[in-house]
């Protein structure tokens, strides 16, 4: 599918700007230029970032717009006040202050509070990636369309691993409690959503992202308690990027994701896709006294745009657990996932 036109002038100014800052850049990033990665390692699991953000209504109501779910109320139906369902909070906290000129040549952000360090220059910055992630619900106050919230943030987990393409990735868990501030000061945390992101050297010039993948297995979803269909499209992927505020041009520059990092195609992002995940548990709760307690997610592959998929789940007995995954007509599993849910007498 084509962008709107708009979007399409709008492409090649983000995608020059970005080439042209990451050509002309006077010096290297601060973030290059620090502690090695053991002194990184050593610190930074003590450290706690506090952030405030307001859950604005026209941010709520271009996600629903854009991802269209049909337990959700239409946009005009929302309003201050409306519970934000599981997983909105991944629109709130974006990365907001990171001038434009700064950015990696992949679009990404050059450093921030839980980024280790790159090697220093002439070495490119590490490359980022979203690969894993959870969220646990409590009993709090749940998060509101007009609220003001704070999330505390610390860096739970550090992981080096060796990949299949020998490269060396260092997997970095950071977890968010999320909650209310209200009058009486920041309220017991509504929520806990933890993100893993991979950092690793790109690949060289003569390695392609878009190698064969072994063959799949048969397809499971006719094995499943239910099964969403779903198919993205180059215009909700750049919705989404603009919502959560994403400059990573593996979303939104078919030239690059082509001729650079050698994919074949726009990659959809995994935060989108373990949102609509865990929306597919949301729309096959048991009863309407189910609640969900725990949702967590892996991304196995990289999803290209307009690939015809389905959100699967197969419920354990008594319906307690939901194993989850994201699979094509091919087989192909993009993202795994296990919900938790309980019983409720107040929903």
């Amino acid at each position: 599918m084509i962008l709107p036109r708009t979007a399409s002038r709008l492409q090649p100014w983000l995608t020059n700007s970005i080439a042209r800052a990451a050509s002309t850049a006077p010096s290297p990033s601060p973030s290059r230029v620090g502690p090695s990665l053991n002194e990184w390692k050593s610190t930074i699991q003590s450290k706690r970032t506090t952030e405030y953000d307001t859950a604005t209504l026209s941010r709520f109501k271009g996600l629903v717009s854009t991802i269209e779910l049909p337990t959700d109320p239409p946009p005009k139906e929302w309003k201050n006040g409306s519970t934000l369902p599981p997983g909105y909070s991944l629109l709130l906290f974006r990365p907001l202050g990171i001038p434009l000129s700064t950015l990696n040549a992949d679009g990404t952000e050059p450093g921030g509070p839980f980024h280790p360090p790159s090697p220093p220059p002439p070495a490119p910055p590490l490359e980022r990636m979203w690969v894993a992630g959870s969220w646990e619900f409590t009993d709090a106050q749940p998060l509101r369309v007009g609220d003001k919230i704070y999330s505390v943030g610390k860096v739970e987990d550090v992981r080096e691993r060796t990949g299949k393409d020998g490269r060396k990735g260092i997997y970095v868990t950071v977890g968010k409690e999320m909650g209310v501030v209200g009058q009486d000061g920041q309220r017991p945390p509504s929520l806990v959503e933890r993100r893993t992101h991979l950092y690793r050297p790109p690949l060289s010039k003569s390695a392609s992202n878009a190698a064969t993948p072994p063959s799949p297995p048969p397809p499971r979803k006719d094995s499943s308690d239910f099964a969403v269909p779903f198919n993205s499209n180059s215009a909700m992927l750049f919705r989404f990027s603009a919502l959560t505020f994403n400059t990573h041009r593996i979303h939104y520059d078919i030239e690059y994701c082509k001729e650079v990092e050698k994919r074949k195609g726009l990659v959809v992002h995994g935060p989108l896709t373990s949102l609509l995940l865990l929306s597919a548990l949301r729309q096959n709760l048991p009863n309407e006294n189910s609640f969900i307690k725990s949702f967590s997610y892996r991304a196995t592959a990289p999803q290209t745009v307009g690939t015809p998929i389905w959100f699967c789940g197969k419920w354990s007995p008594g319906k307690k657990e939901c194993e989850m995954w994201v699979e094509d007509a091919d087989g192909v599993v993009y993202m795994t996932g296990r919900g938790v849910v309980r019983e409720t007498e107040n929903q």
